[in-house]
């Protein structure tokens, strides 16, 4: 095989897993589809005495951080706050997401500081905590405090900022 040939077979050997990895919903832990199989049991004293059982260890998981639960609006929040970030999606975890993306394609927030000179790469501070820095040393003068700007994906993982005075976008990529 030659040296380009075990370099491509060795790509895909490490990035097939991580595909599947990042496209699959993960199964249920075994706390929880041991207390769905209660609902199987039909006589009523035993199949509360699984209940009972089944919700007092995941309790105690839960308590103990083995196990952590979110509900849809949680994952959406987070989705919303890592916008920008590469972090896996959490809405696709959950069930009827069918593994897609999350509907987060753009934020929208106010300026509450600028930073760095006018033609050098400026850092924007959002209301929402989150700072992005310009990616090109353009002038950025359509971007002030107090503006409302739109941050969106565009091509190839990159963000776009826009602001609300109009004028050309700023290509930006996520501080913190």
């Amino acid at each position: 095989m030659t040296r380009l040939g075990i370099i491509a077979a060795t790509f895909l050997l490490i990035s097939a897993p991580m595909a599947v990895a990042q496209t699959s919903r993960p199964e249920a832990p075994e706390i929880l589809t041991d207390a769905f199989r209660c609902a199987e049991i039909e006589d009523d004293t035993q199949r509360l005495a699984c209940y009972d059982s089944a919700v007092g260890r995941l309790r105690t998981a839960q308590t103990q951080g083995q196990i952590v639960t979110i509900d849809r609006e949680q994952a959406e929040s987070l989705d919303r706050e890592s916008f920008g970030f590469s972090l896996p999606n959490l809405s696709r975890l959950l069930p009827g997401s069918n593994g897609e993306r999350g509907g987060i394609e753009e934020i929208q927030a106010q300026v509450v500081d600028v930073s760095g000179a006018s033609r050098e790469r400026r850092r924007f501070v959002l209301s929402n905590g989150q700072s992005w820095d310009q990616v090109e040393a353009e002038r950025a003068a359509n971007v002030r405090v107090g503006d409302t700007v739109t941050i969106r994906q565009a091509a190839l993982g990159t963000f776009m900022l826009t602001s609300s005075r109009g004028g050309a976008g700023h290509r930006v990529r996520r501080a913190s």
